[in-house]
């Protein structure tokens, strides 16, 4: 290296010793006091203070920004820069007050000397409700019992709905237009304002309440009671109301007086027809003993009845002749008959004596004979006995009686007897043979279905439906087959327009274990009649060994009569043994296996009264095979229910 190119390395110019200074401070410079100087190096800025990471559109919030050098310690005095990576979302001013313009994040940034602190704001709609808008629009008209459901639309100031806002309904007359949640509903015929609420905001909707459709009955004017057998002082008034209430003028009704508490006849014109919503009884009478009644009133429209306020009754003075009832309706089949009383007692204080009755008038252009009236007891209280013999063709009947009482201040009595016929069929399901079915699971049959009139000549069976008690035993489909599904006993019955009839369902434990049974293949008996019935094992497909049973039966005189027992010769011959009455237990046993039917015992049973009913019971209490294994689990026991007609 020359001289010149040393000299020349070595020679620095000024502006060059100036720069070198410069940087030479800057590195050198420190915090003296924590106070930001020109040589401060910045190392780390952070945000904190009263910055919140929510705020709500048009609110703001103020941030504050701290700066620290490379030895952590805090720098005084610093200004920053603020800036928002979203500023139509959130702007921030230059002293770090930050303020929500949208919905949306926005990140908040303070800068010093080239180093940055951030914070992550949200900013959120302002659902302060505002304004509340009402579907459907007012005003509202509402017929009395009917409701209306409203829908409100809640807004903030800014326009946008507020998503589920709370808001509550009131009403300036309840009785009017009640409010439940935001249904409202009309009462009263007038008008009422339903007000809305949600925070600050509220709407009101105007309704007007009309007269609805009738749909009850109410006293306008209470009946008073007085003497029995005399017109009532007050007569009651009966009104057609809405289901708010209100008196409904336009149809007409028929209202119809009954006695709903208290017992006697009540007579006069029972039954009026409403003349501008309103009817109004004149000539209404209550015969019988002395006390307290009330009184009920029906449409034949399906109304609400209304029942009165009780009235008092006070006994007459002279004799009076009270009815049980004094209209009658009955309906029977077609050569059926039927008889039935009527109570007749003295509601006066004088003696009722020799009351009779008058021979039935039919009427005009009817059958006559069918009605036979007789007066029982030769004092008071009475009854009369009254006997309907239907061997009528299909159709309504009417006739009437009138019961005599000397000296009654209400006789004669007349009572009407309507009586309607109907063509007579009766069904049976399953024959003689056919009532009484053991099935294994998924076996069936079908039980023959007929039908006979009252005389007993066959005839159409019409619709008919069948239905199982227990459908986990058994099924029945619509054509009237029946599928055996578990185990387990149940009827199975046929159902007609005018009667019914049933077989009886067992279904086994197992398709080939054992099943003590009867010879028995129905269940009908006449009283009267002597039956008998032969008791046996059916080993089926599973030989036996030994076995004890326990036959038992209805014990009631009543059902059963005359019960006595065969014992079978065997081989093997039954050990017979009756330690309680209406049970005997039976035990067989042999040494070589027992296959087939197994003998076990012959009942003689008689039945005496009709319109009863029993049963007979076959329990296996012990089984086991030839080699000692035990069959119980696969052994059916059965029972035999036993009708009396």
């Amino acid at each position: 290296m020359s001289d010149n190119q040393t000299a020349s390395r070595g020679r620095l110019t000024w502006p060059a010793i100036v720069r070198g200074l410069a940087v030479a401070g800057l590195l050198a410079c420190d915090v003296h006091g924590g106070a930001l100087t020109e040589t401060t190096t910045v190392a780390t800025v952070s945000i904190s203070g009263n910055g919140a990471n929510t705020v709500i559109v048009g609110d703001t919030t103020s941030y504050n920004a701290k700066a620290r050098d490379k030895n952590g310690a805090l720098i005084n005095g610093a200004t920053f820069s603020w800036n928002s990576s979203a500023p139509s979302i959130a702007s921030v001013s230059s002293t770090g007050v930050v303020t929500g313009l949208a919905a949306g994040v926005a990140t908040i940034v303070a800068s010093l000397g080239g180093v940055t602190g951030s914070a992550v704001i949200t900013i959120v709609p302002d659902e302060t409700p505002a304004n509340i808008t009402l579907t459907p629009l007012p005003p509202i008209t509402l017929a009395a019992g009917t409701t209306i459901t409203v829908t409100p639309t809640v807004r903030a100031k800014d326009g946008h709905v507020v998503a589920n806002p709370s808001v509550t309904y009131s009403s300036s007359d309840g009785a009017v237009a009640s409010v439940t949640g935001n249904v409202v509903a009309g009462g009263k015929a007038g008008t009422a304002t339903i007000t809305a609420t949600s925070g600050p905001a509220s709407a009101t909707l105007f309704v007007t309440v009309i007269v609805g459709n009738p749909s009850a009955l109410g006293v306008s004017a209470q009946p008073v009671g007085g003497t029995a057998g005399s017109g009532l002082p007050t007569q009651p008034v009966i009104e057609l109301r809405d289901k708010g209430g209100n008196l409904v003028t336009g149809p007409q009704y028929v209202v119809t007086a009954t006695i709903a508490t208290g017992g006697g006849t009540l007579s006069g014109t029972r039954s009026i027809a409403t003349v501008g919503g309103v009817a109004r009884f004149t000539d209404l009478v209550i015969t019988g003993v002395a006390g307290s009644r009330t009184l009920s009133f029906t449409t034949t429209a399906g109304l609400t009845a209304v029942t009165s306020a009780e009235l008092s009754i006070a006994a007459s003075s002279a004799p009076l002749l009270v009815m049980d009832t004094t209209a009658i309706s009955l309906a029977a089949l077609s050569g059926t008959s039927q008889s039935l009383s009527i109570g007749i007692r003295n509601g006066g204080l004088a003696l009722l004596n020799g009351v009779t009755v008058d021979v039935p008038v039919y009427d005009s252009g009817q059958p006559t004979g069918w009605l036979t009236a007789t007066i029982v007891s030769n004092a008071a209280p009475y009854s009369l006995a009254l006997q309907v013999n239907a061997t009528l063709a299909a159709g309504v009947y009417h006739a009437f009686v009138k019961v005599n009482g000397p000296g009654a201040s209400n006789s004669p009595v007349s009572v009407s007897v309507t009586l309607t016929v109907a063509a007579g069929v009766f069904i049976a399901y399953g024959t003689s043979t056919e009532k009484l079915r053991i099935l294994d699971a998924g076996d069936s049959y079908a039980p023959t279905l007929s039908a006979a009139n009252a005389v007993g000549q066959p005839t159409p069976t019409g619709a008919v439906t069948y239905v199982s008690r227990a459908t986990t035993v058994a099924t029945v489909d619509a054509q009237g087959r029946i599928t055996a599904r578990g185990e387990g006993q149940t009827y199975v019955a046929a159902v007609g327009l005018t009667s019914a009839d049933s077989v009886f369902v067992t279904v086994t434990r197992s398709a080939t274990g054992p099943v003590l049974r009867s010879n028995l293949t129905t269940f009908t008996t006449k009283a009267g009649d002597i039956t008998f019935i032969d008791v046996y094992i059916d080993t089926r497909a599973t030989a036996i060994g030994a076995a004890t049973v326990a036959i038992g039966y209805t014990t009631a005189v009543t059902v059963f009569t005359n019960v006595s027992i065969t014992i079978p010769a065997g081989p093997p011959a039954p050990v017979v043994s009756s330690p309680l009455g209406g049970l005997y237990r039976v035990s067989v046993a042999s040494a070589t296996p027992l296959t087939g039917q197994v003998a076990l015992l012959r009942l003689r049973v008689g039945t005496a009264i009709g319109n009863t009913s029993g049963s007979i019971t076959l329990t296996v209490t012990e089984i086991i095979a030839p080699d000692g294994a035990d069959l119980l689990p696969v052994t059916t026991s059965t029972r035999i229910p036993i009708i009396v007609k």
